[in-house]
């Protein structure tokens, strides 16, 4: 039971893809090009890809329900991604109580024990709601600036992905904002039976209880392995989310005997992909998933003196 463990550590240290967090213990908000963004909800940029395997995302916590968050950022709006499963879905115009993501900001991180009518907002956002006019919300100005919201959802199989921009004018958002997150679920009952919040004391009127995010001026990476390599990388998987097929980039600064295995999230090896000497340079590999059931998965790149692991998540 130590693998598990020490892939939970060595992930949750990695900063250079997705959203993490730095020094301080802000949320790292990477950014994109202006405009490179469709609010299609359909997962097509690479961008998202990068920022998916965040450990912000992990709500294993209710049985039934799982959720993906990613966060990104361009000079003019703050961009949310999340993809929720469900074996119940259900929601209702205008509530949080059901089932629904609700969004906390404090647009200068002021820290204060209550609400300060300024740049403070909660906006719930109702899971496959199709229109911004059904969504629920509080903020300086009533109910919030939901006329310049702009979001994309799609109904999948088993729940439903939601893309949305929040505009940085609107929310007055500094470079460090306050922010929280609440997943709410509801099974056959008039009310929300289950809450996940990001942090464990949040409350959606206390600011102070809230975590802190910035939004950094470096863009997100999208990809890792470069045609002459000059560390020993293990670059993040795409696409990711996948089904079932995905690609696991990699790169040896010298020849090299390298081990890349995958685990499922209990730390049980599921299979070897590489396993031999390498010449120095950058290589693709090919993962199949189509045995594995659904779930968090990681990936390993170990030599005889380094060591890499990093998250996938298959999703059906």
């Amino acid at each position: 039971m130590q693998k598990p463990f020490l892939i939970l550590i060595i992930l949750s240290s990695a900063l250079i893809y997705g959203n993490d967090f730095d020094e301080n213990g802000f949320l790292v908000i990477p950014k994109v090009e202006n405009g490179s963004i469709t609010l299609d909800a359909q997962h097509n940029e690479e961008a998202w890809s990068a920022v998916l395997t965040s450990e912000l995302s992990d709500s294993t916590t209710i049985d039934d329900y799982y959720a993906l968050f990613g966060l990104l950022h361009d000079d003019a709006n703050f961009y949310l991604y999340f993809k929720i499963t469900d074996d119940w879905l259900d929601y209702k115009k205008n509530d949080w109580n059901t089932d629904a993501v609700e969004i906390y900001v404090d647009g200068d991180d002021s820290k204060y024990d209550v609400w300060d009518n300024i740049d403070d907002y909660q906006v719930t956002v109702p899971l496959g709601a199709e229109s911004v006019d059904e969504w629920a919300g509080v903020g300086p100005t009533e109910p919030y600036p939901r006329e310049n919201i702009e979001y994309g959802v799609t109904e999948t199989n088993d729940g439903w992905d939601t893309e949305v921009a929040l505009p940085k004018d609107d929310f007055l958002f500094s470079e460090v904002i306050g922010f929280d997150l609440a997943l709410n679920d509801a099974d056959e009952t008039e009310a929300r039976e289950n809450q996940i919040w990001f942090q464990d004391d949040g409350s959606w009127n206390i600011p102070s209880s809230w975590g802190s995010a910035i939004f950094s001026d470096v863009l997100v990476s999208v990809k890792a392995h470069v045609r002459n390599p000059a560390s020993f990388e293990l670059g993040q998987n795409y696409p990711n989310p996948f089904n079932p097929v995905t690609r696991i980039p990699f790169a040896l600064q010298k020849r090299s005997e390298v081990n890349l295995s995958i685990y499922d999230l209990l730390g049980h090896k599921v299979v070897t992909l590489v396993d031999g000497i390498k010449d120095a340079g950058s290589y693709d590999v090919f993962f199949d998933a189509s045995s594995l059931p659904s779930g968090i998965y990681y990936y390993q790149l170990q030599s005889s003196s380094e060591n890499v692991i990093r998250k996938m998540v298959l999703m059906r």
